[in-house]
């Protein structure tokens, strides 16, 4: 799943100023495909709750957050496409965790070993790295509303994510 949405964020990161002139048009231009492995969690439409003692690699929630309860830890990465990641108290993510049109929201003494990464909805683009550095983006003085007409145009294309299942079945 990494290399895959990896991809998928650097192409709309990189694709933002075409994605923003082609706002208007009713069909994003936006592909996402994911491959998830036999240890990740996939939810659609909904939240994606890890439970203590549950064995996940990634959870990735499409149109919903991603919620890590108190004790509960995801081995790899915690990522929301429309949604936001939270972590309760005590709560654990060995990688990354990618709110992409949410936040990351962390619970008193919850952890995040690798970078965080959010791009709300307004815009605005938080991400802090390993080391705690945080460097925050925002549209917000965009008279145009460019940083939210990007997000809009992103979001819209997550609904057309598939996975490898999903694609050899329509084969």
């Amino acid at each position: 799943m990494r290399l895959a949405f990896t991809a998928f964020l650097a192409s709309s990161l990189f694709a933002l100023p075409a994605v923003a002139q082609n706002a208007t048009r009713a069909t994003p231009d936006v592909h996402c495909d994911l491959t998830v492995g036999p240890h990740d969690r996939l939810a659609r439409e909904g939240d994606l709750v890890v439970h203590p003692g549950e064995a996940v690699e990634d959870a990735i929630a499409l149109h919903g957050d991603v919620v890590v309860l108190r004790g509960a830890r995801v081995g790899g990465d915690a990522v929301a496409l429309d949604g936001s990641i939270r972590l309760e108290d005590g709560a654990e993510v060995v990688q990354s965790a990618v709110a992409f049109g949410g936040g990351v929201h962390l619970g008193k003494g919850s952890r995040v070993q690798g970078s965080t990464v959010s791009v709300r909805k307004d815009g605005t683009v938080d991400l802090v790295g390993d080391s705690g550095d945080g460097l925050t983006l925002s549209f917000s003085g965009d008279p145009d509303g460019l940083g939210k007409k990007v997000v809009d145009q992103i979001l819209a294309g997550v609904r057309a994510c598939r996975t490898d299942a999903e694609r050899h079945a329509s084969r």
